[in-house]
């Protein structure tokens, strides 16, 4: 009988052990949920963290790990929250997009010359490509109206010079 009393009491302490990590899965997984929520007043530790957001994914197997090394199943079952919140916010991203899917992002970069005899007719060209970002390279403060008109209104844009 005693064979099974100390079963039991290592069963019951395996959920008592790891109460840390349990608590280090739950911050994980709320930080995960509410970034958006952290302050940047203080060292800009807001921005910091959403740079940083998809890495903290990492804290999951490494938690994991400590976990089945002290053996506690608090710890094991805490971390299934953070690694859900995780898959959950950024699973999606790792599958990959079906054959002819969108891009999400298209980028021109150009280089308009210093010399351009026809910047508005530059513009005009590079405006129809359907580029969601354009980058001008040679773009002199002189040429600068000339591109500034040329864009379509409902297009955001953002033209600087940089010498």
């Amino acid at each position: 009988m005693e064979h099974v009393d100390s079963r039991a009491a290592a069963v019951e302490g395996s959920w008592a052990r790891g109460r840390l990590l349990a608590a280090l899965a739950v911050l994980v997984a709320v930080l995960l949920l509410f970034h958006g929520l952290v302050p940047n007043a203080v060292g800009n530790l807001g921005s910091l963290l959403e740079t940083f957001l998809p890495w903290l994914g990492l804290a999951v197997p490494v938690l994991l790990g400590l976990s089945l090394l002290r053996r506690s199943a608090l710890g094991v079952v805490a971390v299934a929250l953070p690694a859900t919140v995780w898959a959950v916010v950024f699973g999606g991203l790792l599958l990959p997009a079906g054959p002819g899917a969108a891009h999400d992002l298209t980028v021109l970069q150009h280089n308009v010359d210093d010399e351009n005899p026809d910047p508005a007719g530059t513009a005009r060209a590079l405006a129809t490509a359907g580029a969601d970002l354009i980058a001008l390279e040679e773009l002199t403060p002189d040429a600068l109206p000339a591109y500034q008109a040329s864009w379509r209104p409902a297009t955001r844009t953002m033209l600087s010079w940089a010498p």
